[in-house]
């Protein structure tokens, strides 16, 4: 099984000091743990750089030096596809015409790699990006009841994103 890794759910384990216990995982089924290099920028880069995250950044590069959590690079083709989710996903919602840009290059990346490594397994504690993945259209109406404003939405990127995963099994860190 390969499971590909957001920001998001590497820090929360990081945080809570159980990133080590995905080794035991890893080496137990013969599992891949990945994560894109925009992943590794966000969890391990600039984290480095900041005294009070640089705790969990250097957890993280510890598990990627000793090679249980590895960082991929996009191939071209799925580069294109990132873009396309990019596109998709933030052009799904609008306000008064504004588009709202709800998920970011790691989330974008995360997804990409899904596909070019044939996975099907994404682990992320996102909210905003589980739910343009499972429910748009639920995510429309927290939009609305927490700006409280009417909400625009284009199903037909909603219908296309679902449609590019259509099997998606997603898990959260906790």
């Amino acid at each position: 099984m390969i499971a590909v890794f957001d920001t998001s759910s590497l820090i929360s384990m990081s945080q809570s000091c159980l990133i080590a216990s995905l080794k035991g995982l890893r080496n137990e089924n013969e599992n891949t743990f990945v994560i894109p290099e925009s992943v590794y920028g966000e969890v391990v880069e600039r984290p480095l750089k900041i005294k009070r995250f640089e705790l969990n950044a250097v957890r993280v590069q510890k598990a990627v030096d000793e090679g249980w959590l590895e960082v991929k690079e996009l191939n071209a083709p799925f580069r294109d596809m990132a873009n396309k989710i990019a596109d998709l996903a933030n052009n799904m919602f609008f306000i008064k015409g504004k588009r709202l840009k709800l998920i970011q290059a790691g989330e974008i990346e995360a997804l990409a790699l899904l596909k070019q490594l044939n996975s099907n397994l994404l682990i992320i504690d996102e909210r905003t990006t589980r739910a343009i993945l499972e429910s748009p259209m639920q995510l429309k109406r927290l939009i609305e009841r927490r700006r409280n404003k009417k909400v625009n939405f284009k199903e037909e990127n909603a219908a296309e994103l679902k449609e590019m995963f259509p099997e998606l099994d997603i898990a959260r860190s906790v």
